[in-house]
């Protein structure tokens, strides 16, 4: 993760698992909550040497709020309902 943004190193889509704009969310690590703010695609230098065509494609979600300071390089985001 970089700034307020988390990036899925499997290379998948947020929106293909239901993440949408405007929704409420808790990541890992931290006591408040963020809004989604967006997807963009990921950075091709973390791209592994087998991955497959679209990797990457919407696999970074932008969030409000400061920069992510949660120190793992593992962190879970779920959605408030």
């Amino acid at each position: 993760s970089t700034g307020s943004s988390l990036t899925r190193l499997d290379g998948l889509a947020w929106e293909d698992d239901g993440y949408a704009a405007g929704q409420r969310v808790q990541v890992s690590g931290e006591t408040g909550t963020r809004v989604v703010v967006g997807f963009t695609d990921a950075d091709g230098a973390l791209a592994p040497a087998d991955a497959f065509g679209t990797w990457g494609t919407g696999s970074a979600l932008l969030l409000s709020g400061a920069p992510i300071t949660a120190g793992s390089s593992e962190l879970t985001v779920t959605v408030l309902v």
